[in-house]
């Protein structure tokens, strides 16, 4: 006699058809898992790409930049002004699913923050006649008396290796107390966004000053170029070449300068207001018509990634472009 087999029950087959479900879910879990994966790892694999074929296309700017620099002495012996061509112009160089841009600026009229520091047996101390002419700057750029001599003996106890808090500077045992808190470097400033960290420069007095501000590799002070001067740098002639000149005389005189500019700083010196100062009240050694620094700024774009590019050159000993400071960042 034949036995007849059972029938699963509903709920058997209701069991089996969840299992199978279940795995199906988890095969597809593991199919998705596995497919976005790849596609990030594809993803990041092309930003990483771009980016290195975006930073490396950024490196190439800095020996073009050099060479385009080195021309520009050449053919000027930097003696630029402010209708100098190219100086000034974005210049857009195309590249496959990309671009770069550039632009070539005269650097040479800044206060330079590092002309500041002097060498000690302790480490660095501070250039006393350097710290006055830092303070009657902030004070040709609308700042205080009080405000002006708090961001220059900021900046100097920010340079200076000593812990000894100026009157209206800041020490270690001010940036302790902040959250988070630091100390003071000791050294020479490396950039001016260093400024940001220093007590009494919030962002409005950051951008108020940045553009009379420079930090150098060097430790002497600029000597300004007369004719690539503009008018909001004026405070520059007060604060360099005569406490007796006032901002808004030598805001003037730069509006008026003649066409090409001055053959020689002697065309400046001529002028009536300047005439009028006593030689023991002016630095001429301050004062030039060649430019000694230039910076080059841009970017690189291909495809989705940015890379932006900051170069300063000096002239070294061969009449040749010498790249003093480099930075790259990414957007």
């Amino acid at each position: 006699m034949n036995e007849k087999r059972s029938k699963p029950s509903t709920g058997d087959t209701g069991a089996a058809l969840l299992s199978v479900l279940m795995v199906v879910a988890a095969m597809s879990v593991v199919v998705l898992v596995s497919v976005e994966a790849i596609t990030r790892a594809t993803r990041l694999s092309q930003l990483t790409s771009q980016r290195a074929e975006s930073f490396w296309f950024a490196r190439s700017a800095e020996a073009a930049g050099r060479s385009y620099v080195t021309t520009l002495i050449d053919l000027t012996q930097g003696r630029l002004n402010d209708a100098t061509p190219r100086v000034g112009e974005v210049i857009t160089q195309p590249l496959e699913n990309g671009a770069l841009s550039a632009r070539l600026d005269d650097a040479t009229n800044c206060f330079n923050l590092n002309a500041l520091a002097e060498p000690s047996e302790q480490g660095w101390s501070i250039d006393p006649d350097q710290l006055v002419r830092l303070s009657r700057l902030f004070r040709s750029q609308g700042f205080g008396d009080y405000e002006s001599s708090q961001m220059a003996e900021s900046i100097a106890d920010w340079i200076d290796s000593d812990t000894i808090s100026r009157p209206a500077g800041g020490e270690d045992g001010y940036y302790s107390g902040l959250d988070p808190s630091y100390r003071t470097p000791g050294n020479p400033i490396e950039s001016i966004r260093e400024l940001r960290a220093i007590g009494p420069f919030n962002e409005e007095r950051y951008l108020a000053v940045q553009n009379v501000l420079c930090v150098r590799p060097e430790l002497t002070q600029t000597v300004l170029n007369l004719n690539t001067l503009r008018t909001d740098q004026a405070g520059l002639i007060t604060s360099l070449f005569s406490a007796e000149l006032e901002p808004e005389v030598a805001r003037r005189l730069i509006a008026e300068r003649p066409l090409g500019g001055w053959q020689t700083a002697q065309g400046f010196l001529d002028l009536e207001p300047v005439v009028e100062i006593s030689n023991d009240a002016t630095n001429v050694a301050a004062l030039d018509v060649v430019s000694t620094h230039f910076a080059i700024s841009g970017q690189v774009a291909i495809s989705q990634k940015t890379t932006r590019f900051e170069l300063l050159y000096g002239v070294d000993n061969t009449n040749s472009a010498a790249l003093l400071w480099r930075r790259y960042g990414d957007d």
